[in-house]
């Protein structure tokens, strides 16, 4: 039980996370890790619910 709040928790913070920098306007001059790393943790947002029912 406390690993589920555990997941649930950090799920939690990566999609306030990713919600807060996804209407941000990319900076011609950012660098291509930092919308890799968004769109990665966008990725493990939308599985982590998925991984949390199967278990």
């Amino acid at each position: 039980m406390i690993v589920e709040f555990v997941i649930l928790a950090v799920w939690f913070w990566a999609f306030l996370w990713a919600y807060s920098h996804y209407n941000y306007k990319v900076n011609p001059k950012t660098k291509f890790k930092k919308t890799f790393y968004r769109d990665l943790l966008l990725a493990i947002t939308l599985l982590l619910p998925v991984i949390l029912i199967l278990f």
